[in-house]
């Protein structure tokens, strides 16, 4: 955490590269949502590999109302996938921008309730029904991942 006593900042950056292996023709990956990019909701966006990046800045308020937190953040993804056979940024690159507000209280069993507008500057062949503008959801503490090293692993999608 950065920043003073009152006000504190937090930065994310996750990179996450996936690449399928001698696969099945109907195993592949996707980027939307839980697998990349926030806001997609389009299950033909998929392939046999696939380079996501995300970036997160949070600020996580000093201000209270009845129990509630007030956690301010803006993200940024991009994601490519590779459709074909040919090599991976010879694909579309699909970005994916917002903003959102987080309300935190720890008393309640889904303590973090969600409301978060995207943006889709770069969206080949997307449309409306593809994305969502704005989200909101409900949804369980974030946990840190684990950091502990860890060898290389061959992980099944």
């Amino acid at each position: 955490m950065l920043g003073t006593y009152r006000h504190q900042f937090r930065h994310f950056f996750e990179a996450n590269y996936v690449q399928g292996i001698n696969r099945f023709d109907d195993e592949f990956t996707i980027v939307e949502n839980e697998n990349g990019l926030q806001g997609i909701n389009n299950r033909l966006l998929k392939g046999d590999k696939r380079l996501f990046l995300n970036n997160e800045f949070v600020y996580y308020s000093p201000h209270y109302l009845y129990g509630f937190r007030f956690v301010y953040y803006a993200f940024a993804d991009a994601a490519i996938i590779n459709h074909s056979k040919g090599a991976l940024f010879d694909n579309p690159m699909y970005l994916s921008a917002g903003i959102g507000l987080r309300l935190r209280n720890e008393r309640l069993v889904f303590n973090t309730i969600q409301l978060q507008f995207n943006f889709f500057p770069l969206s080949p062949g997307l449309t409306n029904s593809d994305t969502e503008f704005i989200n909101f959801t409900s949804y369980p503490q974030y946990r840190m991942p684990e950091f502990a090293n860890r060898r290389p692993e061959i992980i099944e999608f």
